[in-house]
């Protein structure tokens, strides 16, 4: 009895280490819909999305297609979820694989959010420039303020080609023509790279020494202002003035200042920056 007790027991062992080892292998593709995983009273009672077509199940890098189709503004809008004063019309997509080149509601171009009225219902259509190739899954989905995203029906998507070939170009207010996927690129590299130099080196002003046990013996024992010495202050007052400084003068000597409108106040707000920057950049200078 003992014996076929420890066969099975051998045997046991054995199924148990082939399945763990099966399952480290062997790795499946995971397929999901998102609208499923919400709350069944935002997916039943908040916007009902129908005749929804995707215009191509196969896209290149660079090229374009469209979803489009309808939505219903349910009336019985839940009291728990804010109402849809300020929504924007989005796209539900793992990451920046697509860009949204352009989005209608009602036929009106809606760059910026809308507001929606319960009981309605609305045609829309987004463009989509593809930009990551992979299989990807495309959903409709509405951002509403208070509210979060709510998301509708999707459908995979795939995007064949090379992301490097991707351009982006747009003609700014001046006439110039750029490629905003690496305008610019060099730049946003080098100062990330500086103000990360300024952040390490304040940090390690202050951690170079200990900093955490032998402190608190000081916390607990009332010398909490020792810890802090004169030379501390200054340095810190120091780091802080130069910081100031450099960024004062970085703003006056590259940031481009436009006001919003002609109106007096606009104009004023714009002076009084410039004016404030002047005035630390004195005071630093002194």
């Amino acid at each position: 009895m003992k014996l076929m007790k420890d066969k099975v027991a051998k045997l046991s062992f054995v199924a148990l280490l082939i399945s763990m080892i099966a399952a480290m292998f062997y790795a499946p593709t995971a397929s999901a819909h998102g609208e499923k995983s919400q709350a069944a009273f935002m997916r039943m009672r908040t916007i009902h999305w129908f005749d929804l077509h995707w215009s191509k199940e196969e896209v290149a890098v660079n090229d374009t297609m469209t979803l489009d189709g309808k939505f219903l503004v349910f009336a019985g809008w839940p009291e728990t979820v804010d109402k849809p004063e300020v929504s924007f019309l989005n796209i539900g997509i793992p990451g920046p694989v697509f860009i949204r080149a352009g989005s209608w509601i009602g036929g009106q171009l809606v760059p910026r959010s809308v507001s929606l009225e319960l009981g309605e219902t609305y045609e829309f259509k987004v463009l989509l420039k593809a930009r990551r190739p992979g299989d990807w899954h495309v959903h409709s989905m509405m951002n509403v303020q208070g509210g979060g995203p709510i998301i509708g029906p999707g459908k995979w998507v795939t995007v064949t080609g090379s992301m490097k070939d991707f351009v982006n170009p747009v003609t700014t207010l001046t006439g110039q023509t750029i490629d905003l996927e690496s305008y610019a690129l060099d730049n946003v590299y080098f100062w990330h790279a500086v103000w990360f130099a300024i952040a390490f080196a304040w940090m390690w002003f202050w951690i170079k020494r200990p900093i955490f046990i032998p402190r608190q013996l000081a916390v607990a024992a009332g010398k909490a202002d020792s810890l802090i010495s004169a030379g501390d202050k200054k340095s810190s007052d120091d780091f802080c003035c130069r910081y100031t400084c450099f960024g004062s003068r970085f703003n006056d000597f590259y940031q481009r200042q436009i006001p919003s409108n002609h109106s007096a106040a606009s104009w004023f707000v714009a002076w009084y920056e410039n004016l404030s920057n002047a005035r630390i950049y004195r005071f630093c200078q002194s």
